[in-house]
This record gives structure tokens, C-alpha cells and sequence, in this order.
């Protein structure tokens, strides 16, 4: 019985049939992982993407509005924040926060994107976050106009 094992044993060891699958299945653990974790990561970029637009609207808006209190700012850029920032997103931002300095005004907002792939791992969610500056007052602006009033157009001329 001894004999036989070990032959057995040696047989199985020599033998080359099945390598492949073994090695494949090894492979296909870190595979699916690395799959998953760039799919998570894709989430949260886009997630980051629509959060930068809610962000930018909102402090375009506040840099519009002239003789805003700390508070208004706050409450205004909020408003505009929630119309471009969908409510039925993948994750969950928080509320924003307004500073202004001279004559800029900075927007930062931050967001958590729940995992799905990555829980393996113990990662629950990822944060990210965007911020944005308006420069408000910044001196006027000319404007060109340049009318054609040659023979090459047709119709009746400028008076």
C-alpha cells in the first residue's frame, strides 16, 4: 500500500495535465479584484464629476449676487448647489461651505461614495471632494461690435 501511494505520488507529481487550469484559477482571484476595485474607483470619479458641476454653479451664482451676508452666500450657494447636484446620485455629499477673501469667493463641498467591490476589502466608502474659486469684481469688460455696411450685403444699408 506504501508503494503504491508513493508511485501514485510521483505520478502526480510528473503529471503536466491541469497546470493551466490551476494557474488560471490563481490568476482569476487578484483579476476580479483589480475589476472591481476600478469599478468602484469609476463610481467615485463620476460622482466627483457631477459634484465639481453642482459646485462650479453654485459659485458662479453667489459671485453673481453683489452685498451678500456670510450666511446668504451660505444659504444661496446651497440653493444652487442642490439644483445641479441630482438628489438620486450614487452617493451622498455633505452640506457645502463658503469662504470669502478680498475679492474671491472659494466653494468646497465633499462627498462619500458607498462601495461595492472594494467592501471585500474592508473599504466602505471612498470621499472625494471639489472646490472651486470665483474671482468677483474684477474690472470692466469691452466689448467690440463690427457691422458690415459695404456693398457685399444684401439688402437695404444701415442709416
Amino acid at each position: 500500500m506504501r508503494a503504491l501511494s508513493r508511485r501514485s505520488l510521483g505520478t502526480f507529481a510528473q503529471d503536466k495535465r491541469g497546470s493551466v487550469a490551476l494557474l488560471f484559477g490563481l490568476a482569476l482571484i487578484p483579476l476580479v479584484i483589480g475589476v472591481g476595485v476600478a469599478i468602484d474607483f469609476g463610481r467615485a470619479l463620476i460622482i466627483r464629476e457631477r459634484l465639481q458641476a453642482g459646485i462650479d454653479a453654485a459659485g458662479l451664482a453667489v459671485g453673481s449676487w453683489v452685498g451678500l451676508s456670510p450666511e446668504a452666500m451660505t444659504a444661496k450657494a446651497q440653493q444652487y448647489f442642490d439644483a445641479n447636484f441630482p438628489p438620486n446620485a450614487i452617493g451622498t455629499a455633505s452640506s457645502i461651505s463658503v469662504s470669502s477673501s478680498g475679492n474671491e469667493i472659494q466653494v468646497s463641498a465633499s462627498a462619500k461614495v458607498p462601495t461595492t467591490f472594494m467592501r471585500l476589502a474592508n473599504i466602505n466608502t471612498i470621499d472625494v471632494g471639489a472646490k472651486a474659486t470665483v474671482s468677483v469684481g474684477m474690472g470692466t469688460i469691452e466689448v467690440a461690435l463690427a457691422l458690415d455696411n459695404s456693398g457685399s450685403m444684401s439688402g437695404s444699408k444701415i442709416a
